[in-house]
C-alpha cells in the first residue's frame, strides 16, 4: 500500500518536475530517510547532511493521513534562520501541520503553522541556538488540532516537553496529506527520522 501511495510522487517528479529517477543532483539521504528536493533554492551538501535554503520532501510517507509519528532532527541555524518540520502535507510539502523552529541571537523559538494560521511562538531556554541541536518532535495527527510535543534529551514524558501543544498554545490544525519534508532558510541539518510516537499518554 505504501508503494502505491509514493507512486504519484515519484512520477510527479519524473516527468518534467524537479528530479527524475536518474537524477541524483536533486536526490539525496539525510541518515536512513531518503529525500527528493521539492525547492532547490540554494542548498548544497554538507558533510553527510544538507545546508542553506530550499525544501526536500522525504520519500517514506507517514502512512495514513491521521498517523501518530516521532521526528528526530539534527540541525543547526544561522543567526535569523530557520528550519520548519512539515508533517502530513502532500508531495509538495502543502497543506501539513508544521512546526517552525527559528534562531535570534542564540536564542531559539518555535511556532505551529497549519491552515495559513500560526501558533504564538515559544522560546526554549535551554537550548543554545550557537550550537547543534538535536530534537524530537510528536506529531499526532489522528487529534483535532494535531497535538504536538517537542523534547531535547530522551524524558519523553508530557511533563518534559520543551513544547506541549495541549497546555501551550495549541496548534492551529491539522495536516491533510501522508508526506513530510523539511524546509530550510540558513539552516544545516545532518539527520533527519521518522518513527513511532514517544509520546502514547492521553
Amino acid at each position: 500500500m505504501k508503494a502505491l501511495k509514493l507512486l504519484p510522487f515519484i512520477l510527479l517528479y519524473s516527468c518534467g518536475g524537479t528530479s527524475n529517477g536518474t537524477d541524483t543532483v536533486n536526490q539525496g539521504s539525510l541518515g536512513a530517510s531518503p529525500y527528493i528536493t521539492v525547492d532547490s533554492g540554494n542548498l548544497s551538501p554538507s558533510g553527510m547532511g544538507i545546508k542553506g535554503q530550499g525544501a526536500v520532501a522525504f520519500k517514506n510517507s507517514v502512512g495514513e493521513i491521521g498517523a501518530r509519528k516521532s521526528y528526530s532532527i539534527t540541525f543547526s541555524l544561522d543567526d535569523g534562520g530557520s528550519l520548519t518540520l512539515v508533517a502530513n502535507a502532500d508531495e509538495t510539502l502543502k497543506n501539513g501541520v508544521e512546526v517552525k523552529f527559528t534562531r535570534t541571537g542564540n536564542s531559539v523559538a518555535a511556532a505551529m503553522l497549519a491552515d495559513s494560521k500560526t501558533s504564538a511562538a515559544k522560546n526554549f531556554p535551554s537550548i543554545s541556538g550557537a550550537q547543534q541541536i538535536t530534537l524530537t518532535v510528536d506529531i499526532h495527527n489522528n487529534e483535532v488540532p494535531a497535538h504536538i510535543l517537542i523534547w531535547s534529551g530522551n524524558d519523553f514524558t508530557s511533563g518534559n516537553a520543551l513544547l506541549n501543544s495541549e497546555t501551550d498554545d495549541a496548534a492551529p490544525g491539522q495536516g491533510r496529506g501522508t508526506f513530510w519534508g523539511l524546509k530550510l532558510n540558513q539552516a544545516t541539518v545532518t539527520d533527519a527520522v521518522v518513527g513511532a510516537p514517544k509520546f502514547v499518554g492521553e
